[in-house]
């Protein structure tokens, strides 16, 4: 088989197969506990900050929902599709936290002047 070919858990699994099959199951064990602990992880950090901002019962239950329809694209979609849609996520969370940060700077520049001078 070409390494090329191969990307994601194919690839781990792969480099894991020069030990036989216990290094197969080791791939897919420690590959689908990792991804169980993620998920609940991330729903119950996504829950946690919600209430941190203040949101309602309602906002959680909206949370929950959306959450949820991810997983099942996330189950659905082709891996390079899901990839991209991550990436902008990610993107787009990047450019909040710049603009907020443009937006606090001064605040901040000021508190940490007066921090450092007394």
């Amino acid at each position: 088989m070409s390494i090329p070919e191969l990307d994601g858990m194919a690839l781990a699994a792969e480099a894991y197969s020069v030990i036989g099959l216990p290094g197969g199951v080791f791939v897919s064990a420690s590959s689908a506990v990792y991804a169980l602990a993620s998920v609940v992880c991330w729903s119950f950090y996504g829950q946690e900050s919600l209430i941190c901002l203040g949101a309602g019962e309602k906002a959680r239950r909206a949370y929950t929902l959306i959450y949820g329809a991810a997983g099942i694209a996330g189950a659905v979609f082709t891996p390079g599709f899901v990839w991209e849609l991550a990436d902008m996520s990610v993107s787009l969370m990047a450019l909040v936290n710049t603009v907020c940060l443009c937006i606090l700077s001064r605040g901040s520049a000021r508190a940490t002047r007066e921090y450092f001078e007394g």
